[in-house]
């Protein structure tokens, strides 16, 4: 890396011009720099500011995640013999460059002049992104469709591109006899308004136009575009009963049906409004499943997205032509149960994992523990007025909240993670000058 950040410059200075090896978008995809152990890649050399990023297959623990690194391979010598083998073999190296390989265009703005820069990337998969959609189709192929798949993947592994390639590749997956496995492939994601990165990555690996379509108004747009056969459909959580009414019924036709991150919270609110509107469209049993506490207080409540997830599918039988693929970072029990895998005890696991851990030890998020202190909470209520008799769980919740939301103790907070935040700068400081 060090060799590739000061002697392999993409362009001379001494002649001023691009070094056509070297220099981003003429002659090389992506540069590898390995030793025995590990591997790192860049898709684009810019001297001292290169930017690798780890491609390894990380080092199991036994508990069905990993760390970062590899694994030792005594068949084959190094540890990176995997690089070779198998990642630049001619088939797998020719799917990435035909099928995975993309251009990424961001957009930036200058906030003092306002002006807008559009700067291009190479997207080129990391290891883990490429095993679990290699895995994903080739066991999807084996077992046909009807089946369910749970990829638990951290924050920080580049979901967003995991699931547009996925997309892509079920929508033109063929059999052996030549026969187009999935119909059509429906990514439902949890946020109301359809989220944005998600869906411009769908569309950034797009080959022909109108492939993908956006569902964001209702479910007569959701019947229409399933019944046109559209290829690729994105669209929001609130759309996911009527989806599920609308396939089982398509005998005809098969179904890839991508959850994404299905964990953050909603109100309770929006919860009893789905359950009203599944109400008046007829998907009784649904709404039912929901049991949702639609009393004053449900704006208060919380539910998350994976609760919904769950107990939506559970309520309907599960067709037979349409293929489940959940993804999320912290899967809870009723998840695993509804989508994952018997393992080798019995119980339910995930088709393909890549682990916090490992996305904390490749420097892709923080660890929030190492800076975790406990702060023992502890208040003061005066009351004016006569004593009234109340329901003891919504009267502690509400008191929690009213305490966590006081300004006194979100200044206080504050205060701690500044002080935190200032200690490990001086840390910082005290070794970078060491």
């Amino acid at each position: 890396m060090r060799q590739y950040r000061k002697d392999r410059l993409p362009r001379d200075e001494a002649t001023n011009t691009d070094e056509p090896l070297l220099a981003f978008g003429r002659r090389s995809l992506v540069h590898f720099a390995l030793s025995s152990d590990e591997v790192r890649m860049t898709t684009k050399l810019e001297g001292a500011k290169t930017r690798f990023l780890p491609f390894n297959r990380g080092i199991p623990d036994g508990k069905g995640g990993a760390g970062a690194g590899n694994p030792a391979d005594k068949k084959r010598g190094h540890a990176t013999a995997y690089l070779w083998h198998e990642v630049l073999s001619r088939s797998t190296f020719l799917d990435i460059l035909g099928k995975f390989i993309a251009v990424e265009v961001k957009e930036s703005t200058n906030l003092k002049t306002g002006k807008k820069t559009l700067t291009p990337a190479l997207l080129f998969p990391r290891y883990h992104q490429l095993d679990a959609v290699t895995a994903l189709l080739s066991t999807t192929l084996k077992e046909g469709v009807g089946k369910t798949y749970l990829v638990q993947h951290s924050a920080g592994s580049g979901k967003s591109n995991t699931i547009g390639w996925l997309a892509h590749r079920l929508s033109t997956l063929f059999d052996t006899k030549n026969q187009k496995l999935i119909t059509s492939v429906i990514v439902i994601t949890d946020r109301r308004v359809l989220d944005q990165q998600l869906q411009d990555t769908i569309k950034q690996f797009e080959a022909t136009p109108g492939v993908v379509v956006k569902i964001d108004e209702n479910s007569s747009q959701l019947a229409e575009a399933l019944a046109g056969e559209a290829k690729i459909v994105v669209t929001t959580l609130q759309k996911f009963p009527f989806i599920l009414g609308k396939v089982g019924a398509m005998k005809g036709r098969t179904f890839a049906v991508i959850i994404d991150e299905a964990h953050s919270s909603q109100s309770g609110k929006s919860a009893v409004k789905l359950r009203e509107a599944l109400t008046s469209e007829g998907f009784k049993a649904e709404a039912a499943a929901l049991g949702v506490d639609d009393s004053g207080d449900a704006e208060e409540q919380e539910i998350s997205s994976e609760e919904l997830i769950a107990k939506l599918v559970a309520a309907r039988k599960r067709p037979p032509n349409v293929s489940y693929y959940a993804f999320t970072a912290t899967p809870k029990a009723k998840t695993l149960e509804l989508f994952g895998r018997k393992g080798p005890d019995g119980l339910p696991v995930p088709f393909h994992v890549y682990s916090m851990r490992q996305a904390i030890e490749e420097g892709f998020i923080l660890d929030v523990l190492k800076g975790y202190v406990t702060y023992d909470l502890a208040f003061k209520l005066e009351q004016a007025g006569a004593d009234m008799e109340v329901k003891s769980g919504k009267a502690r919740a509400k008191i929690f909240r009213f305490v966590h939301l006081h300004p006194t103790s979100i200044g206080q907070k504050i205060a701690v993670i500044v002080r935190s935040g200032l200690t490990q700068l001086d840390r910082d400081c005290r070794i970078v000058s060491g």
